[in-house]
């Protein structure tokens, strides 16, 4: 009686297994061709144009993230001195984050933004090479 259900559960670990392994590439065979490449289009850019557009964004949004830097590292100055701290802010500690958690809270955000900012030209950059490589200048 032990060998028969140890070879039921072989048998329906092997059903299992076929299962789970060809229903996925039989469903991503189907879709593959275009559902994979209608992403890859729309994510990766192929021509000049596109590769300039790209640019173009990479370079707003590193005006963003620097003058988000810049808010946040102002926010750190004023947390520091306590300028301008609402009545009802945590400084002792409480329930809520203390003054000295909400500075470095601030100083990591601002030094994430900077590092965002030097990312977006860096890839602005590369998507304007592109582009010139594919406009033959």
């Amino acid at each position: 009686m032990g060998i028969n259900k140890m070879r039921l559960r072989i048998v329906g670990m092997f059903l299992l297994a076929i299962f789970l392994f060809a229903f996925p590439v039989s469903v991503g065979a189907a879709g593959k061709a275009g559902s994979r490449e209608a992403v890859r289009k729309t994510l990766l850019p192929q021509t000049a144009e596109e590769h300039r557009a790209m640019a173009k964004s990479y370079r707003a949004k590193a005006i963003t993230y620097k003058q988000e830097a810049e808010d946040h590292r102002q926010m750190c100055e004023e947390y520091k001195f306590e300028v301008a701290i609402p009545s009802n802010t945590n400084t002792t500690g409480g329930t809520g984050p203390s003054l000295m958690e909400m500075q470095k809270k601030c100083e990591r955000y601002s030094e994430d933004s900077t590092d965002l900012v030097d990312n977006a030209l860096e890839l602005a950059a590369y998507h304007e090479a592109q582009a010139d490589a594919l406009s033959g200048q």
